[in-house]
């Protein structure tokens, strides 16, 4: 089993990984916008 803290990004966000992956599926889908609603 492998580990990795989330908090050691760059950013500092754990946020990071799920958005990469968001942002790669909608650019696989065509799309040429996203929306992210965020709480900071």
């Amino acid at each position: 089993m492998y580990l990795k803290y989330e908090g050691l990004n760059p950013t500092g966000s754990f946020k990071d990984r799920g958005m990469t992956m968001a942002i790669s599926k909608a650019k696989e889908a065509g799309k040429e916008a996203v929306i992210c609603a965020s709480t900071g």
